[in-house]
């Protein structure tokens, strides 16, 4: 028995570093106006672990410093980011239809829906990633993704819940779906 074909699906993890990494050094949009609010927030979080602070404070300075250093785009530049941002959008949007395929809980009506809000919320956080730790980008988008599809299924069930007919199918809990089986980084398995 020989080894099993991966998928056309299968999205590697260090090439998805490298998208998401290449994607940050290129993005002219973003200008870093969260760095800020990220660093005031996680000078809260690491009160508590402050062995914690030094590795966050070294990727706020590296995030810091890459904004300060960044110039004018050139055209080459921006060629560059959009054929990196395009193949990050596909990666992206083959980790989100694995991901809910997993979940098995979504209704085929709101499925493109739900696969945009999960590539809209990694394209929003992907930069925050730190691609000098030895962590998985993998496993970090998947969790963006998966808090978006947590936040829309609570959105949609408040929403049922203020004056539309609330299914049964639809009254489960959407809080730790993040623990279901299935959800680990392929490169792992």
């Amino acid at each position: 028995m020989g080894r099993k074909k991966k998928s056309t699906d299968y999205i590697d993890n260090n090439k998805l570093k490298e998208l998401v990494t290449e994607y940050v050094k290129l993005n002219y949009n973003d200008n870093g106006e969260w760095v800020q609010r990220y660093e005031k927030t996680m000078k809260t979080r690491c009160l508590k672990k402050p062995e914690k602070w030094h590795a966050v404070e070294d990727f706020i300075n590296r995030r810091k410093a890459l904004y300060n250093n960044r110039g004018v785009p050139t055209t080459e530049d921006i060629k560059k980011f959009e054929a990196v941002q395009i193949e990050l959008v596909k990666a992206f949007y083959k980790i989100a239809d694995g991901l809910l395929a997993k979940m098995g809980l979504i209704l085929d009506d709101e499925k493109e829906d739900i696969i945009h809000e999960e590539v809209l919320a990694a394209m929003k956080y992907c930069n925050r990633f730190d691609e000098a730790l030895d962590t998985s980008c993998f496993a970090y988008i998947t969790q963006c993704m998966n808090n978006a599809v947590i936040l829309y299924l609570d959105d949609r069930k408040k929403s049922k819940l203020d004056g539309n007919l609330l299914y049964e199918h639809e009254l489960f809990d959407t809080r730790g779906t993040d623990q279901m089986k299935g959800m680990e980084n392929p490169d792992n398995s």
